[in-house]
């Protein structure tokens, strides 16, 4: 610490009093003792418990600690607590309070009323506090925060002008283990714990400034917020479109740029005006043609109207995955009954489902595990943040093992067509959304685009998924910018960036045209 800010810590207090000057780590301490106590004044240190969160990082997924709350109060009391304790209040602190504060022991005995021991009715020992081991990649989580972070400062004369917060979730695709979660702006864990005195003694607004900030740091987005789907559900589209042998890999839709099934009232138009011309599944997909996913939507609904509902509850979406930490379920319309504005569920209202519209709401993480899903052949894993937890030096008494939810019923070489489908997204020089932003990079990956539109005039939230290496995938990978715009443009570099940062190559810089209002464009996928 500076001269000048532990002048700043004490300028202006009484003299005969002791000011908190800071924190120091007990090794740090045992290492500096000699000089640390040679100070004339002296300087006096005293033991601290508490918890020290490591740099900032991961703050959402370990969460913090408090004092119990008066509403909380009864229900700790029963299991022995007292209402003046800190307990976890977020994320796994929360989650693994059992673990992480031990077992607390007593005896029950039997005394006459002249305090006469007599015998001892029952006794139970105490049992030490574990420690709880993530699956997080520290390297990787620290990458993809910074990632987050650099993003909205380069974006900051264009995209960023109208964001909201964003989040990345990183999953191993053959376990559901989560390497990497980060929501943005993420927020100090050190600043809520009632004892942690420093830096923010010299700066007392920090965690009011956390609490009444408009978006929101406290949030998990990853988790924690569901957000139209947009493109990006056009894989579960795709996926009911080929089980349900309507749209076969030869069928053929002529993508003319306006689509009016539904009547000449009602006339949708593509995201790219001008079509994209006689076109397959596969080529819809890689394009993200949103023509011939209306008419997947409106056969569909015509012919099967439960089974895009269906495949998209299939893939996970529209239930809690079982994550530690809290999260939301999201939505998935239930196509034989109301709409959220009171209507019974109809034809059009499957149209806007296909393209991840309507009533659809969904987490990042469920698109992470969507993705997951493709990339491993149809396993749909239970996500985990918890790898083991036990007491330092000794065998764990918990070591998580991969848990299937359930396995697709699709036919695997419908779901290979898929992954195919979604590496010329990112490789094709024609028709790939993305391939302009990841074209370049030194391996091959797949992954899907997706612009979700939003209620009023904010602009569509921007979203990429995918996951690599293309051949022998290893982790599938969601980006979400709220009102970022579009998604190839803002999402697809910074999934770029979190690739890049897995597999240790070179970081990209961001794109030249975030920094330039003239150059860049809010239009696309």
């Amino acid at each position: 610490i500076s001269p000048h800010v532990v002048r700043l810590i004490y300028v202006g207090r009484p003299g005969d009093g002791s000011v908190a000057i800071g924190v120091v780590y007990a090794a740090v301490f045992q290492q500096y003792a000699t000089r640390l106590l040679s100070f004339q004044p002296a300087l006096n240190f005293e033991d601290k418990v508490g918890r020290r969160y490591y740099n900032v990082l991961a703050p959402h997924v370990l969460g913090y600690v408090g004092f119990i709350q008066e509403e909380q109060c009864a229900a700790y009391e029963e299991r022995g607590y007292r209402c003046d304790e800190l307990i976890g209040q977020a994320g796994l602190e929360q989650w693994g309070e059992s673990y992480l504060a031990g077992t607390r022991g007593g005896e029950l005995n039997l005394w006459t009323a002249t305090g006469n021991f007599v015998l001892q009715v029952a006794a139970k020992e105490a049992e030490p506090a574990q420690s709880i081991y993530t699956t997080l990649d520290r390297d990787l989580q620290a990458a993809v925060q910074d990632a987050l972070e650099e993003a909205y400062q380069v974006g900051g004369p264009t995209w960023v002008q109208e964001a909201g917060g964003a989040a990345v979730v990183v999953l191993d695709v053959n376990s559901g283990a989560v390497l990497a979660m980060a929501s943005f702006p993420h927020f100090d864990p050190n600043a809520l714990h009632p004892f942690n005195g420093h830096p923010y003694a010299v700066n007392g607004n920090y965690l009011a400034d956390v609490l009444n900030q408009p978006l929101r740091p406290l949030l998990n987005r990853a988790a924690q917020s569901a957000y139209p789907a947009g493109s990006v559900f056009k894989v579960v589209t795709a996926t009911a479109g080929l089980e349900s042998g309507l749209f076969p890999l030869d069928y053929i839709h002529n993508s003319t740029g306006i689509w009016c099934e539904l009547g000449p009232t009602d006339c949708r138009n593509d995201w790219n005006e001008d079509g994209f011309g006689p076109i397959n599944l596969c080529q819809a997909l890689t394009a993200s043609s949103n023509t011939f996913f209306y008419q997947v939507g409106y056969d569909l609904g015509n012919e099967e109207m439960g089974l895009l509902a269906e495949e998209a509850r299939e893939y996970g979406y529209g239930a809690a995955t079982g994550i530690e930490i809290d999260e939301q379920s999201g939505s998935i319309p239930d196509p034989f009954g109301l709409t959220s504005d009171g209507r019974q569920f109809s034809v059009p209202d499957n149209v806007n489902l296909a393209i991840g519209q309507g009533d659809v709401l969904v987490t990042p993480l469920q698109v992470a595990l969507m993705m997951a899903t493709v990339a491993n052949g149809g396993t749909v894993y239970e996500p985990h943040l918890v790898d083991r937890i036990g007491l330092i030096g000794e065998e764990p008494s918990v070591v998580t093992q991969p848990q299937v939810i359930r396995e697709m019923s699709l036919d695997p070489e419908l779901l290979a067509t898929i992954r195919e489908c979604l590496n010329l997204v990112t490789s094709d020089p024609v028709l790939g959304t993305a391939e302009w932003r990841l074209g370049s990079l030194p391996i091959d990956v797949a992954g899907k685009t997706g612009t979700a539109q939003v209620s009023g005039t904010l602009q569509p939230n921007a979203w990429f998924a995918g996951f690599a290496p293309y051949d022998e995938p290893e982790i599938a990978v969601a980006v979400l910018v709220e009102n970022g715009g579009q998604g190839s443009a803002v999402a697809a570099p910074i999934f770029r960036r979190v690739v890049e940062a897995y597999l240790g190559l070179p970081l990209s810089r961001y794109p030249n045209d975030w920094t330039d209002p003239d150059e860049f464009d809010f239009v696309g996928d």
